[in-house]
């Protein structure tokens, strides 16, 4: 067996039963570390982009990785109506991003950089997120004081995502919903 492989069955006799624990707590844990894995994919994301010679504003893109996760739990089993204040949070971002961005000048390539922060952050955090969403299902028990949210029976969360995806479908014109 080589060593890179034995490297590789190590990490995953460790990381599985971790990970698998982590979603059956749910709650800030499982926030957190979201959150930590996010920063890690952004990080990725944005060296990918140095190598093709854009410099994406790593700071403000780490920021939002961490928050997305943390604000999508919090929004999860808040009472208040949350949606208002998440758009209006990553309005303000996007707007520090593209200042932040154009004030480097043209020659610093501000679009592509914009692009990549704001790329990095939503594919590796947000996508993430939804393991949140899930986990703690529908409109409230997630967010707030003791994290104990409970996710929602399987066959509830099933046909869920079935009316949302037909949702989608028909309002996208799709031939096979209408």
């Amino acid at each position: 067996m080589t060593s890179n492989l034995a490297q590789r069955i190590a990490v995953s006799a460790i990381a599985i039963p971790l990970a698998v624990g982590l979603i059956r707590l749910g709650g800030w844990p499982l926030a957190a570390a979201v959150a930590v894995l996010g920063v890690l994919g952004t990080r990725e994301v944005y060296d990918l982009a140095r190598r093709q010679g854009i410099a994406p504003l790593r700071l403000v893109g780490y920021a939002a990785a961490a928050a997305i996760p943390l604000a999508t739990f919090w929004a999860k089993g808040s009472e208040r109506p949350w949606a208002a204040p998440a758009l209006y949070a990553g309005a303000v971002w996007l707007m520090l991003v593209m200042v932040s961005a154009m004030a480097r000048g043209p020659e610093a390539r501000p679009l592509s950089t914009v692009a990549v922060t704001v790329f990095g952050a939503l594919y590796a955090s947000g996508l993430l997120s939804f393991l949140i969403a899930i986990r703690h299902g529908g409109g409230g028990g997630g967010g707030g004081g003791g994290g104990g949210g409970r996710p929602r029976p399987a066959g509830r969360a099933r046909r869920d995502v079935a009316r949302s995806a037909l949702r989608l479908l028909s309002r996208c014109g799709h031939p096979t919903v209408r």
